[in-house]
Order: structure tokens, then C-alpha cells, then sequence
């Protein structure tokens, strides 16, 4: 056996002996532009890979070349068409580009991001010559250094959006030196804050996922695999499925004109159905993140960093955490407790019982005037997230700090 798998290695070598002179050869030579391949998820943009990739795309800055990477499945695929360059991760020409690619930018930190060839990787050792930039899917509020350190996933630019993360990202558990972190905001803050936000009378839930739930990943696209029957047994389903169903919220939004709309996480996506909506409740299992923030008044979460750009816009919010001795105390989570404090830090109330988080849904709804966030989680807004210099947006500031990375 041990020689059949050498002698098959020996042959994938010797097949990619023409490519790996290809792309060394390429790399000595002098190129206009570098290739910078972008993403968020591999079927879904709508986060901050897109928000700079539109950026580069309509500024292009000298010397760089980026492309978009989304399957073409994504519902996504035809808009960024129009933006720019857009490649199939699945495609010959997606892997030609990863050899040659000098920044690989991305809000997620999947492998499938940073390596290209799955169980062939080792035949392709020594040839990437890319640095990784770390956008983020949202602010780290915990202690993520367990997956996250520079052992791990050897960052080269880890961005953050306010100085209190950026300190937790500098403590030794991580292992990163300062000019590897950088405080500019998320790209997608730049398209909060323009001044499009329309509220209807709509209330958005943003329930994140559990880690304790999932029994897998699958190994091609790094998917969780979820066991159905011990979901719906959880205290996760349970209590989500009180709120969806409570009739005093129903009769609320009935008298008010409010809708409910209740976004699954994308990693929990498949299981949306599992959720019962109704005339008023609207369960989702694919959303764009942009309009929901422009028409949500009022939002709720567990402990979803998706919160953050609600916040941000100083729309009125609360937090749901049932099992917050679980997550944030018992480490079943993928992260530990960090700096930030719901109670001390949060931007809304904190509620461990459905019939109390649906009172306060129902106060907020029955306000005279337009919902707003309370004058105190306004000041934490303030005293929270990173400011940039008036007139510059946070893909400026990203962007002379990616291009910046050869001077270091």
C-alpha cells in the first residue's frame, strides 16, 4: 500500500512539474497589476469582501487587478458580474489565479479560502506567494485566539473596527505584533453610513449559530452538518420557536402594523423550515444583509456580531441569551469570554426569557413616536467603534494598508 501511494504521488508530481515552472517563472518576471482574489462566502457576497471589491473596482487603484471569488450558483454571481472580474472557485482558471495571487482578502476564515487544492495541497508546497488579509464577518466581542492566533491562520492584516477589539486581537493569546492589526472599520460600515436607511415597521432577529448543534462540516465546502432530531430538543429551538409563536407578540404587531422577520444564520440556513412563520412572522433562509438594516426598526440577537451594524446606525436593539451560561461561560461556543460585556458593553437590554423579550418588543412597538435607541446605549455607540478622518472611507484606509504590506 505504502508503495502504491508513493508511486502516486511520485506521478501527481511529476504532472504538475509544467505548472509549478509556469508560476515560478511568472513570478520572477514583472507584472503591471497584482492579482487580488476577494470574498465573503462561497455562494453569498453582500458583506465587506464585496463592499471593497466595488470599491477597487470603481477607483482602481494602480498596479492591482482584484477579483471576486463566488461560485456561479450564488444568486449573487450575474450582479458582481456587472461590478468587475468574477471567479468560480471550482474553476481551472480560479487556480491558476491562487498560484499567482499576491493578497488573498476575505471576510471568512475558512481553509477553503487560504488553501485551493484540497488533498493535493502538499504536491503544490512553496508555490503561493500571497499575504491573507482577514476582513471579518462582523467585531470580535470574544476571545477567538484559539482558531484565530497567528499559528493558526497566520494573518498578515487583521482588520478591526474599534480600539478595544484591536487590543484583544493584540494580547499574546493571539500573537500578532501591532502593524498586523489595523483599526479602519469594517468595508460595509462605509455603506451603512451613507444615509440610505428607509425603517418600516418591521422587527429583524438575527439568531446566530451553535457549534454544539453541529455534528460536522462537510469537507468540500466546510458546511455544517446538523442533526434535525437533536435540534428541535435543544433549548436553541425552543426558545427561539416561544417567541415566533407567542400570541401577545402576534396581537402586538397585529394592532401596530409590524412584521417579524427571523434571519437565519447562513450557517444554519438549512434548517430554516424548521422555524414556523405565520401571516406576520417570516422565517428566512437567504437575505441581504443591506436591506434588512435599511428597513429593520428594531432588532433582536443572541450573540451575533451582525448586532454591530444595527448598533452602528443607532437603531433600537436587545439581546435573547437564554443559554448564556452555556455559550459564554461553559465554552461550548467556539470562543471564549472576551472583553465585551453584554451588561456593561451591550448596546440594547439583555433578556434570558422569551415572555420578557416579548414585553419589551411590545413596548418598543406601541411607542407613539418612531422607535429610537436609548440615550445610553447611544454614548456606548459613541465610545465604541473607530471614527475614520472626516471624507475618508474605511476601503481607503484598508486599501493603502493591503497595498502597504511589501514596505513592511
Amino acid at each position: 500500500m505504502k508503495k502504491v501511494l508513493h508511486e502516486k504521488g511520485f506521478t501527481q508530481l511529476v504532472s504538475i512539474a509544467p505548472l509549478r515552472l509556469r508560476t515560478l517563472a511568472r513570478r520572477m518576471l514583472p507584472s503591471r497589476r497584482e492579482v487580488w482574489l476577494i470574498s465573503d462566502r462561497l455562494l453569498k457576497a453582500n458583506d465587506s469582501g464585496e463592499c471593497l471589491f466595488a470599491y477597487l473596482s470603481r477607483k482602481k487603484p494602480a498596479g492591482v487587478k482584484p477579483y471576486f471569488v463566488l461560485e456561479k450558483g450564488s444568486p449573487d454571481y450575474a450582479r458582481l458580474k456587472r461590478v468587475g472580474h468574477v471567479v468560480d472557485p471550482n474553476s481551472r482558471k480560479y487556480r491558476k489565479l491562487f498560484l499567482v495571487a499576491k493578497r488573498v482578502v476575505s471576510s471568512s476564515f475558512d481553509p477553503h479560502v487560504y488553501r485551493c487544492f484540497g488533498s493535493e495541497e502538499r504536491y503544490y508546497a512553496g508555490l503561493y506567494g500571497f499575504s491573507f488579509v482577514f476582513l471579518q464577518h462582523g467585531v470580535i466581542k470574544d476571545d477567538m485566539s484559539r482558531i484565530l492566533s497567528k499559528d493558526k491562520k497566520n494573518i498578515a492584516l487583521f482588520v478591526t473596527s474599534a480600539k478595544r477589539e484591536r487590543e484583544s486581537i493584540l494580547s499574546p493569546a493571539y500573537g500578532y505584533r501591532p502593524e498586523e492589526v489595523l483599526l479602519c472599520g469594517l468595508p460595509r460600515f462605509d455603506l451603512r453610513l451613507q444615509g440610505n436607511s428607509q425603517p418600516e415597521k418591521k422587527i429583524v432577529i438575527f439568531p446566530t449559530w451553535r457549534n454544539s448543534l453541529v455534528s460536522g462540516f462537510e469537507a468540500n465546502t466546510d458546511r455544517a452538518i446538523i442533526d434535525t432530531a437533536n435540534l428541535q430538543k435543544s433549548d436553541y429551538y425552543r426558545n427561539w420557536s416561544k417567541v415566533l409563536a407567542s400570541e401577545k407578540l402576534e396581537v402586538a404587531m397585529k394592532e401596530t402594523g409590524y412584521r417579524l422577520v427571523f434571519a437565519m444564520h447562513p450557517g444554519f440556513s438549512e434548517i430554516a423550515h424548521l422555524f414556523k412563520g405565520s401571516d406576520v412572522v417570516n422565517v428566512l433562509e437567504g437575505f441581504d444583509y443591506e436591506i434588512l438594516y435599511e428597513t429593520g426598526s428594531v432588532f433582536v440577537t443572541d450573540y451575533s456580531t451582525a448586532i454591530f451594524d444595527a448598533a452602528l446606525l443607532k437603531k433600537p436593539l436587545a439581546y435573547f441569551q437564554f443559554d448564556r451560561d452555556e455559550v459564554i461561560e461553559g465554552g461550548s461556543h467556539i470562543t471564549k469570554r472576551g472583553y465585551f460585556d453584554f451588561q456593561e458593553d451591550g448596546f440594547g437590554p439583555v433578556f434570558e426569557e422569551a415572555d420578557d423579550l416579548v414585553d419589551w418588543l411590545c413596548e418598543a412597538m406601541h411607542e407613539a413616536s418612531e422607535v429610537r435607541m436609548d440615550s445610553v446605549y447611544e454614548r456606548r455607540v459613541d465610545d465604541f467603534f473607530f471614527v475614520p478622518p472626516k471624507g475618508v472611507p474605511r476601503c481607503e484606509l484598508l486599501t493603502d494598508a493591503v497595498m502597504g504590506l511589501e514596505q513592511r
